[in-house]
């Protein structure tokens, strides 16, 4: 509620939509433009200021509103540096129009220096926020051979996002052409393609392949997922061992579902020695990771376990901890 009004105030959302509407409509009648050169020092209009008081105050419509205002010259000259820099913590906070504004500047080097990739990743973002110009966005990139964009609306075209229908096998020929220039999540992506034959006929060698080729890069979900094909023994010969090396891969880079299942290979045995201790240092770090069952699995585990086990468990995980694995 305003004070002493009894009015309730508008959600922060409709109130700078509602300013940012008013700048346009004055602006729309020819009533509102960025001042001219000897006119640039006077303050700029009362919407304006509000918004950038909101803005201040970490609002992300309004940092959004206030990075169009200065896009476009709403009052005050326009000045695209100043756009970049309220449209980047709004889109930081998840501002789906804000990540396809600043999506298009770092495109077009509005504000400051192009920035493809970027750009590209910031689309995605968008896209998959509801924001229907990003798959557009990626593909005007894309035809530029820019791998990270050509990726991004691979992305959007296997979700049906950011106004592009879904097409998966359009998005392995981008994909693909994002992987000849060396981009290893085209190749990651390629790889769950061919083994799910999506877009492309499903080959379980080459999926394996294309993974084994991300994995070897130091991309964490294709070393998880040679795993789990080696786990399951999906299309290969069934090998704990290798299993437990291509887990342990990913697991020292920080993957959640990797540590979980390397810690149920050692409470098992499967591949590596059962060891109560290791299992459970790796279940503690998946569990820190956000890996659900490895909190079950804890549980399960702790009453099976000496004292002395239990402590070496601890001691293993706060080692790994300080050494940020």
């Amino acid at each position: 509620m305003s004070p002493g009004t009894g009015i309730p105030k508008p959600p922060a959302a409709a109130r700078a939509a509602a300013v940012l509407a008013a700048l346009l409509l004055l602006a729309g009648c020819g009533l509102l433009r960025g001042p001219a050169p000897e006119e640039a020092a006077k303050a700029p209009p009362a919407e304006v200021m509000e918004l950038e008081a909101a803005a201040r105050a970490g609002d992300p419509d309004a940092q959004d509103a206030l990075g169009v205002v200065y896009h476009e010259g709403l009052g005050v000259p326009r000045d695209d540096a100043l756009a970049r820099r309220w449209f980047t913590p709004a889109a930081r906070k998840g501002h789906a129009g804000a990540q396809l504004h600043l999506a298009d500047l770092l495109a077009h080097g509005l504000g400051g220096p192009a920035d493809p990739d970027a750009a590209a990743r910031w689309a995605l973002q968008a896209g998959r926020n509801g924001q229907a110009g990003a798959a557009a966005l990626c593909r005007e990139l894309a035809r530029h051979d820019h791998a990270e964009a050509q990726f991004a609306l691979a992305l959007l075209l296997l979700d049906g996002a950011g106004g592009a229908e879904k097409a998966p096998a359009r998005a392995a020929a981008w994909l693909k052409k994002a992987a000849r220039n060396g981009h290893v999540g085209a190749w990651r992506t390629l790889g769950v393609l061919f083994l799910e034959g999506r877009g492309v006929p499903k080959n379980v060698a080459v999926g394996l392949a294309w993974l084994r080729k991300a994995a070897e890069a130091g991309d964490p979900e294709a070393a998880y997922r040679v795993g789990r094909l080696y786990y399951l023994g999906d299309g290969v010969r069934r090998d704990y061992r290798a299993a437990a090396d291509w887990f342990r891969n990913a697991a020292d880079k920080g993957h959640a579902a990797a540590r979980y299942s390397l810690g149920y290979l050692y409470f098992k045995g499967l591949g590596v020695p059962s060891d109560y201790s290791t299992a459970y240092m790796w279940f503690q770090l998946a569990a820190e990771a956000g890996a659900e069952a490895a909190a079950r699995a804890l549980a399960r585990l702790e009453p099976l376990m000496t004292a002395g086990e239990l402590v070496e468990a601890k001691r293993m995980a706060a080692a790994r901890r300080r050494r940020g694995r």
